[in-house]
């Protein structure tokens, strides 16, 4: 029990000087690396992450420039998964809201309104035959079955990015054929 208290001690002490050493330095980076978060938010998760190794002590040594140079990697890939994951929540959001447009006026309950809505579930339906067994799976999953992203991905043995790829795909797909019906371009 005392080694690991002295492990966890130890631990703690190396995380509280590498944060006094490379906070503002960090700050500062991720101020002018990025607009799509806050740099007090990446700050708290490098952390974080770090204060969850076994290997702190061996990976973080007397070589001050290699701890910061690791650190702001870490910083650099948190701010690109995040942008990453806005892009991708902005264009499906771009999808669901064209096809809330397409389908807006369904409040009304027309004859006319209503035989549209059903035309579009049938061209999705045939769209969604038609296009590639896997767009089709990741997007059914995630759309019908309310499952995340990386469920998706466990689920089909994929990784994330890649059901992101299908998912988009079949967004896409589906945007095209629908626009085509209304008599739209397609995008």
């Amino acid at each position: 029990m005392s080694v690991t208290l002295i492990g966890t001690r130890l631990q703690q002490e190396l995380l509280e000087s590498l944060f006094h050493k490379h906070s503002l330095a960090l700050k500062k980076f991720l101020r002018g690396r990025s607009g799509c978060c806050e740099p007090e938010d990446v700050i708290q998760e490098i952390f974080a992450k770090l204060a969850k190794r076994n290997d702190l002590k061996d990976k973080f040594g007397q070589d001050e420039k290699r701890n910061r140079a690791y650190m702001f990697t870490m910083a650099n890939n948190i701010v690109v998964d995040i942008e990453r994951s806005n892009s991708s929540r902005r264009r499906n959001e771009d999808v669901v809201q064209t096809h809330t447009l397409l389908v807006e006026d369904s409040s009304e309950g027309s004859p006319e309104v209503l035989a549209q809505a059903l035309e579009d579930l049938e061209v999705m339906k045939m769209t969604l035959k038609k296009m590639n067994p896997n767009w089709s799976k990741a997007f059914m999953l995630n759309r019908f079955k309310n499952l995340t992203f990386p469920q998706v991905a466990e689920k089909m043995g994929v990784s994330v990015k890649t059901v992101e790829k299908y998912v988009r795909n079949a967004l896409i797909e589906l945007r095209r054929d629908l626009m085509d019906l209304q008599g739209g371009s397609s995008i």
